[in-house]
């Protein structure tokens, strides 16, 4: 600001006109130049000499409210300078049209700081309970699913038709089964994306007993046994595998364990114990069934969580060994588990016993070729590749659709882990962002699990491939488990109230600035003080 901008108080400028001489004395006129001399030192970046005040100097009360009661009954004469604006429309076609155009510019233009009009020194935030908060997922993310879940579909509709004739009398039995649970699991979906961040956060405890009573249930006599394993509960119209569901409740309480014990998570009685208890009983649990695979699934999410939780490197490696030389001996002891290591070490010196089904695995995705047989072409369905519509479905895409369509899908599961990864890291609680990184292994693992047996990289293990394999609970599974990341992916509410708050707090702090004399340090007493207090508590929470 300079000095042919600067317009003195009113003070001042009653004292030069000697208007304020008149009615208070001379006194009155010197400390109106005196306060006008003051200000002036101010702006040029000096210091102002104090102000005696006596009784004498100051005014008078009455007639000071009289003169400015006087002032406001005068009307104020126009400004020829300002300028009229025409009227707005009142049909109600014009209304409409302004209405979009506003809401047009307000989606793609960012929002007005504290005391600017028109101009944010901020990036741009997300108000609480606005149109971004509420419908702005991560689209990409959400088409990514949606075109898994429709090659899925497709791959299912040709991979089942035979055995659907010969188990069902119906071609369509499995497929139209799989559309069902679609249906169903895309309305899971949108009721996991919609639930609010503070409720689900606050059902980990609910979802962990409600998981491992289920699993308990299905080792009862109301579980299924099915090729020898109890891994499902008979609801009628559906055969429920807690498995899928004990997955997410893990992530859940692991998430929050980690997220909230940080002060002792370097610890082993208290940071190490209580987690590897909780995933010791579920895989206890699975093994009973017995279910190899998915006491391998949880294992892993056990150890990723807990390597990016804060964990010490040294007990993981520890915990790891202890795990690796349990299973070498879970797989000693039971005959079947030894025959699958033998066959995946040399499948084609059994090719005819238990090393039969990886052997047709081979001979569907090597006769692939390049571009494939052909969508619905492909002959190892045909009651040679056993499994073929739901743990090695792969391999009959990669039979029919060739090499470009297994790297198609390759491409398609990278995308989906690298945005699930992006949601995970663009949170700014650490409990969400655990929450978000444990969701996105659940479907990544299986999905790497599945494609290693299939292409004889591991031992077969009986993992589906998410969005891909037949099944019910997987389906369901996959996709609320999609939901949930969209849930993560809006933004918070918490992180736009601390975002505003600082943001709000900086504002002022730069107003402050732009004056010479003032300090740019805010107090911290009063609005400025109270502001930033209370964006660090929104921070905190």
């Amino acid at each position: 600001m300079s000095l042919k901008d600067y317009n003195p108080p009113r003070s001042a400028r009653s004292g030069s006109s000697g208007r304020s001489a008149r009615t208070s004395g001379s006194g009155r006129s010197d400390r109106s130049g005196r306060q006008d001399r003051d200000a002036r030192q101010v702006l040029l970046g000096g210091q102002a000499r104090p102000v005696e005040r006596s009784a004498q100097a100051r005014p008078n009360r009455e007639a000071r409210e009289a003169r400015h009661a006087d002032r406001g009954n005068q009307a104020r004469p126009a400004r020829p300078d300002r300028q009229t604006h025409p009227a707005r429309p009142t049909d109600k076609g014009g209304r409409a049209s302004s209405r979009i155009g506003n809401f047009l510019r307000g989606l793609f233009s960012a929002p007005a700081a504290p005391g600017v009009a028109g101009k944010s020194l901020a990036p741009r935030v997300f108000s609480p309970g606005s149109f971004h908060e509420i419908e702005r997922p991560d689209w990409f993310f959400l088409g990514l699913v949606l075109v898994l879940l429709g090659l899925g579909l497709t791959m299912v509709f040709s991979a089942s038709g035979v055995a659907s004739i010969r188990l069902h009398d119906d071609p369509y039995y499995f497929f139209r089964r799989q559309m069902i649970f679609a249906a169903l699991g895309l309305i899971c979906m949108y009721v996991a994306y919609k639930i609010p961040r503070l409720k689900l956060e606050k059902l980990q405890y609910l979802m962990l007993f409600g998981c491992l009573a289920l699993l308990l249930l299905a080792l009862s006599p109301l579980g299924v046994s099915v090729n020898g394993a109890r891994r499902w509960i008979n609801l009628g119209f559906i055969r429920l595998q807690p498995m899928e569901f004990a997955k997410i409740a893990l992530v859940f309480y692991l998430a929050f364990f980690l997220s909230t014990k940080q002060h002792i998570i370097k610890t082993f009685s208290r940071g190490i114990i209580p987690p590897f208890l909780i995933t010791g009983l579920f895989c206890l649990l699975l093994l009973a069934q017995p279910d190899f695979g998915g006491a391998t699934v949880m294992t892993m999410l056990l150890f990723f969580m807990c390597l990016v939780g804060g964990t010490r490197l040294l007990y993981l490696v520890f915990s790891a060994g202890l795990a690796m030389g349990a299973a070498s001996l879970l797989i000693i002891m039971e005959p079947y588990r030894f025959q699958r290591l033998t066959s995946f070490m040399d499948p084609f010196a059994n090719a005819q016993g238990s090393g039969y089904q990886l052997v047709q695995s081979f001979y569907a995705m090597g006769s692939g070729g390049v571009f494939g047989a052909g969508l619905g072409a492909g002959r190892q369905k045909l009651f040679y590749l056993p499994e073929a519509h739901t743990d090695f479905i792969m391999a009959v895409l990669g039979e029919e659709l060739g090499l470009v369509g297994v790297s198609v899908v390759f491409i398609l599961l990278g995308l989906l882990f690298w945005r699930g990864m992006r949601i995970a890291m663009r949170q700014q609680d650490l409990r969400a962002r655990l929450t978000a990184f444990g969701l996105t292994l659940v479907l990544a693992i299986p999905m790497v699990l599945n494609m290693a047996v299939v292409s004889g990289t591991v031992p077969s293990k009986g993992v589906p491939m998410p969005f891909f394999s037949y099944g019910g609970t997987s389906l369901l599974s996959s996709l609320i488990c999609a939901g949930f990341l969209l849930n993560y992916s809006r933004p918070s509410r918490q992180a736009n109230q601390a975002s505003q708050s600082v943001q709000s707090v900086q504002f002022s702090q730069s107003r402050r600035s732009d004056l010479p004399g003032l300090s740019a340090k805010p107090r911290q007493s009063g609005l400025i003080g109270h502001s930033r207090r209370s964006a660090q508590e929104a921070a905190n929470a």
